[in-house]
Formats: structure tokens, sequence, C-alpha cells
């Protein structure tokens, strides 16, 4: 039989619906073991298993806001933010997670390198090809990125948004 891994049991709680204290109590528990652990492989097998971004993530497509609060008030050697995390939002159609992350750590978010900021752009466009709702969070995105766009970004985005129009106007 396999061992439970501690992100299956993390995804376990969050799918039966368990307080999210419950959730951060686990997450403690992981860090209070690797923390504890003397054999250096050990610790790098407990950090490989208590995998925060991976956490990020699940966190992210479930909407948990409390459990997303409490990664970020993790010490910075755990867990901090990245811009790779607002773009992963983006990448798994969380919008609405995007815009929280966004309005959180906005300095950080407007000085991204150019490359950075083409995928940021290149998501928030085609999040409106998605029908997923979220309408309210993508336009707040647009707003907020409106100035560095690009003619080829406000193209496909106004190509993009005629198209869905036309095809909820038949």
């Amino acid at each position: 039989m396999k061992e439970l891994q501690f992100f299956d049991l993390v995804e376990t709680c969050t799918a039966f619906n368990h307080k999210s204290r419950v959730v951060i109590e686990l997450i403690k528990l992981m860090q209070n073991e690797i923390d504890r652990s003397k054999d250096s492989a050990e610790r790098q097998r407990l950090s490989m298993e208590l995998n925060y971004n991976q956490l990020f993530t699940h966190f992210a497509l479930k909407r948990k806001i409390t459990l997303l609060r409490c990664l970020f008030t993790l010490p910075s050697t755990q867990f901090q933010f990245t811009i790779e995390l607002f773009i992963k939002s983006l990448e798994i159609d969380a919008c609405d997670i995007a815009s929280l992350l966004f309005k959180e750590f906005f300095r950080l978010i407007r000085d991204v390198d150019p490359h950075d900021e083409e995928v940021i752009l290149t998501s928030i466009v085609s999040s409106f090809q998605k029908s997923n709702g979220q309408i309210e969070f993508k336009c707040y995105l647009v707003r907020q990125f409106s100035e560095r766009m690009m003619q080829r970004h406000a193209r496909r985005l106004l190509e993009t948004l005629d198209t869905r129009l036309s095809l909820n106007s038949k």
C-alpha cells in the first residue's frame, strides 16, 4: 500500500471541506518535523514533501483564501510572494486570486521584467476566451495593465471580445 504523502493529506482535507485551521495545523506540524530533523537527507525529503508552491496552486484552484493568507504569513525563508505565483494564478484561470495578489503585491508586480510582463499580458487577454465567469476580475486586471499593453495585445483583446459578444448575441 502506498504511503500517504503530505500533499495527499492536505488535498483530502480540502476536498472534504475540513476547517482551514486543520490544514494550517497540518502545515505547522510538517514544518516542525522538518525543523527537528537532524538528518539532512530526511530533512530534504520532508522539504520536498512540503512544497509550498504546490500548496499555493492547490489552494488557488480551490479558492481557499484563508489558507493562501496563511502561506503569505509564513517566514520568508519558507514562503514568499514571487511574480511566478501571480503568473501561475493567471495560468490556472484563477483571475479572482490574481486580482487579490495584485491588490496585495502591486508594487512588486509593477516592476516585472519584460518577459514576465509579456506572459502576464498574454494570459490576461487570453483569459477572456474562456467562459469561466470572473469577468469583473478580468476587467480589473485589464485596467491595471492597460498602460502596458501594446497594440497587438489591445487588438487581440478587442477581437476576442468581439467574437465572444457575437456568439452570445446569437
